[in-house]
């Protein structure tokens, strides 16, 4: 039994009269004590084994320590009380018995000449002496002492009073008999707490009954006897058979706390535990342990220890399981949040080329995590939904706007190249020429996107007319290259939905080239310096030197293509930031 158990049984037993269960209170009170002190003694001793001294130690109770002094306080005002009516009952009664007794003693002094009104009188005063029960034992003593002389003294004075006696006797029988009669009901009864507690009554009431009839003396006495004993083995055989049903109740605690001590077991041996049904074992155990009756007393406290010792571990693991959770659900509202702004901030950039890669993505992302709160995780997959089709609904709009705009962007090519075709250029100013061609170039450049079945053969069609006009131009060896290495890279621009990637591209391989080149360089100066004492004309230094200007000739050359592709580059960003 604990604390609690104590609190709830004294709540119970101030509901009923405290004379009668004052034992058990006081038992009650008893076993608290035994309690507090364990718990006392407990802690001192653990506060001295952290290093602490036996006179500075203090105890604080807990709230049941509040809680059972308190009921205390309250069942002993109250058996003060029936306590003091008790005393007060008891004088009463003595005050009245003493009153019977006065009149017994009268009627034991009369001078009898009718024996009916003494008889009358007597069985009155009887049975107002009998109806008057509560007294002091002492009292009642003696109070039974002066009755049962004045009894006798008015049965000598009486010369009658064997008629009385007589009619005593009979009236005793009968009374007797009728109480044999309640006896024979106990043995039907099955509430065997009644049954002990009606036994001590009727017992109680066959003592007060004075002698029977001779002739019925011998069968009273044996019925009597008979039943006590056959109640009394009816009793045993419950006590008996009630002992049994501990034992097995002890067998199937026993049991449960088994199957819940490798319940515990794996709790605290393995980390994917399947929590639903870790939960279901447990509370099926919880519901069979409590339907479970009484075990016998002797092995109540080990039993409930070991039992509540498993669930404290149950509990605690179960705690830790929905901390992991919650953490784990916490990580996934941020994820399913982030990907909400990341969709919110990608509808607001209007990049459709760019980001609808990205949006898929998400939607993959999104189908990974789940909320176990259904109404969360619905209300945001409502709004990631809403945010998705809000994109591709935008992403329709562009698309069919872009399509269109593709369409114009062909005709204004064709019609470009048309006028390309029928401009005439005075070859014989190269400079004129070559500015016209790089007017038309822009131009070309400047119109957007065409549709992407058009566009190689638009694009071939123009730069085949440019290359043409380049070629009839009178140009030098290195101007002619660079122009047409520009040419090359504005049609492969033309063609590429990536243009500054493929910029980029060309500018680390070109300065790769030009690195490799310069290292040559340093190497082949390397080998000259073995060479500084050989002669000019020297095959393997005249060999050498050559290979040195042929190499800086080259990196000349892809020099000048550096500075074409950053130009195309610088012209790019700011045709982006004027498109912006």
């Amino acid at each position: 039994m604990n604390k609690q158990d104590i609190i709830q049984r004294l709540k119970d037993l101030l509901e009923q009269p405290a004379l009668e269960v004052a034992k058990e209170v006081k038992q009650l009170e008893k076993e608290y004590k035994k309690i507090w002190t364990a718990e006392f003694e407990k802690a001192k001793q653990q506060f001295i084994d952290e290093g602490g001294k036996a006179k500075d130690f203090t105890y604080s109770n807990t709230p049941e320590d509040e809680t059972i002094p308190e009921l205390l306080a309250k069942f002993e005002k109250k058996l003060e009380s029936e306590e003091k009516k008790l005393e007060q009952l008891r004088a009463e009664n003595k005050r009245k018995k003493e009153e019977l007794l006065s009149q017994l003693e009268l009627l034991s002094e009369a001078d009898i000449k009718d024996i009916t009104p003494i008889i009358k009188k007597l069985r009155e005063i009887q049975n107002q002496w009998k109806e008057i029960k509560e007294l002091k034992k002492a009292d009642y003593a003696e109070l039974q002492r002066k009755y049962n002389l004045l009894l006798d003294k008015i049965n000598e004075n009486i010369k009658a009073f064997d008629t009385l006696q007589q009619y005593d006797l009979q009236k005793n029988t009968e009374l007797k008999e009728e109480l044999l009669k309640k006896f024979e009901q106990l043995l039907e009864l099955d509430d065997y707490k009644k049954i002990e507690d009606l036994l001590k009554t009727y017992k109680k009431e066959w003592n007060q009954i004075g002698n029977v009839v001779s002739e019925k003396y011998a069968e009273i006495k044996t019925r009597f006897n008979e039943l006590n004993q056959k109640i009394k083995e009816k009793l045993d055989q419950f006590y008996q058979s009630l002992e049994e049903e501990k034992q097995k109740n002890l067998e199937l605690k026993k049991e449960l706390l088994n199957a819940l001590k490798i319940i515990t077991e794996t709790i605290q041996n393995n980390e994917n535990v399947f929590w639903k049904e870790i939960n279901e074992q447990v509370q099926k155990i919880r519901n069979e342990w409590e339907k479970i009756g009484h075990i016998p007393s002797e092995f109540l406290k080990e039993i409930n220890e070991q039992y509540n010792h498993f669930l404290d571990i149950y509990f605690n693991g179960k705690r830790k399981h929905q901390e992991i959770i919650q953490k784990k659900q916490e990580e996934i509202r941020q994820i399913k949040q982030n990907l909400i702004n990341e969709l919110e901030n990608i509808i607001q950039e209007n990049n459709f080329d760019k980001n609808s890669k990205r949006v898929l993505q998400i939607q993959q992302e999104w189908k990974k995590y789940y909320l176990r709160n259904k109404e969360e995780n619905d209300q945001l997959n409502q709004q990631f939904k809403e945010l998705c089709d809000k994109f591709f609904e935008a992403k329709r709009h562009f698309e069919k706007e872009r399509i269109q705009q593709e369409k114009d962007n062909l005709v204004k090519k064709l019609e470009l190249i048309h006028q390309l075709k029928e401009t005439k250029f005075d070859t014989s100013n190269p400079e004129a020429v070559l500015e016209q061609i790089q007017n038309f170039i822009k131009e070309f450049n400047s119109i957007g996107h065409v549709p992407i079945e058009e566009k190689d053969k638009v694009n071939d069609e123009f730069f085949s007319k440019i290359n043409q006009l380049y070629a009839e131009l009178n140009l030098s060896e290195e101007k002619r290259i660079a122009i047409q290495y520009k040419s090359k890279l504005q049609q492969q621009l033309q063609s590429s939905s990536t243009p500054f990637e493929i910029l980029k591209k060309e500018e680390k391989f070109i300065k790769k080239k030009i690195t490799e080149l310069e290292n040559e360089i340093t190497q082949i100066d390397n080998n000259l310096a073995f060479f500084k004492n050989a002669k000019p004309d020297n095959p393997i230094f005249k060999d050498a030197f050559n290979k040195k200007e042929k190499i800086n000739h080259y990196i000349q050359e892809w020099k000048a293509k550096l500075n074409i592709v950053k130009g195309m580059m610088g012209d790019f960003k700011a045709s982006q930031q004027q498109t912006s």
